[in-house]
């Protein structure tokens, strides 16, 4: 967080906008802590790894700061709330219950901020029409208490976040900070010799992420959609599973060559390829081997492409 505060401070020049995203595996811990609730009793719940792990990353945090005796009190309030939010999944264990968000089921509001009024002419029969649907499923409904029409933008969703208000404020630049280094030729936990890639097209960062790559998605957006915005990372990293993604570089001027290369290393290694789709693409080479030989065709793979040349 002290690096992150240093950055934001480095532009004595201009009046940044920082979108903040949660912290470390904040996200991850808080399904974590979901799950278990559904198999603890009540007593156990402030003991939780995951939830002591989300209480410690904060705290720790406003310590390193400084932050402020009000702040901090609102980010144990905060945290206390969340645990009582988990000790009540515990005692609803049993009941066959099922949540819904309050426009999920049909409350419509007007858009004014914490002092919204109900428009009950559309409201009261679409809640009771969706409610009525649901009695069949002898569930009972959970829902949220203070939510109007609201939505969520999902896993990446701050990225887009930057990149739309950057666009809307006509910015030349957008940065986007990870705690990892970058956007790597393979997965680290596979392939040892890893190293960032310097330069990533539009066309391939939308097809790393079509494939399931942790690739930002201020970089998958369509740039038609938006003004001329140059996107930057400050750290990233690739995620691969099962299949083998073999992404073309500049120096191969055809998919047929880029075919035969590929197909060279994984029969000079004794890999046979169960089945090959590049379809219209023509910025990956998708290749489907069996699970046992999957890391070694990564590693044969990422030697010849990224190890044996100079080019990315």
């Amino acid at each position: 967080m002290r690096e992150v505060a240093d950055i934001i401070c480095s532009f004595p020049d201009y009046l940044p906008v920082v979108v903040l995203s949660a912290m470390g595996k904040t996200t991850n811990l808080l399904l974590e802590c979901g799950d278990l609730a559904l198999k603890l009793s009540t007593e156990q719940v402030p003991g939780m790894p995951p939830l002591r792990a989300v209480r410690d990353l904060h705290l720790h945090a406003c310590k390193d700061l400084g932050i402020e005796a009000d702040m901090r009190t609102e980010v144990e309030r905060l945290l206390n709330e969340l645990q009582q939010l988990l000790i009540g999944i515990c005692i609803m264990q049993g009941v066959a219950a099922k949540q819904y968000d309050a426009w999920e089921l049909g409350m419509v509001t007007t858009d004014d901020f914490t002092n919204a009024d109900v428009i009950y002419d559309e409201a009261l029969p679409r809640i009771r029409a969706a409610l009525t649907a649901q009695q069949e499923q002898r569930e009972l409904p959970i829902v949220t208490g203070f939510l109007g029409a609201i939505t969520t933008l999902g896993r990446g969703g701050s990225d887009l976040t930057a990149t739309v208000l950057g666009a809307a404020l006509q910015l030349p630049e957008v940065q986007v900070w990870k705690d990892v280094d970058g956007v790597l030729t393979s997965d680290p936990r596979l392939v040892p010799h890893t190293r960032p890639v310097t330069e990533l097209t539009f066309e391939e960062a939308t097809e790393l992420a079509y494939f399931g790559a942790q690739v930002s998605v201020s970089l998958t957006l369509d740039p038609n959609k938006l003004p001329d915005i140059k996107s930057e990372l400050g750290q990233l990293k690739l995620d691969l599973d099962k299949i083998a993604t073999a992404a073309t570089w500049p120096s191969c001027r055809s998919s047929a060559m880029c075919s035969a290369l590929v197909f060279d290393v994984l029969d000079s290694c004794g890999i046979n390829v169960v089945m090959m789709s590049q379809g219209a693409s023509k910025t990956n080479i998708s290749l489907v081997v069996e699970w046992a030989d999957g890391q070694t065709a990564v590693l044969a793979l990422h030697k010849r492409f990224f190890e044996d040349s100079s080019h990315v």
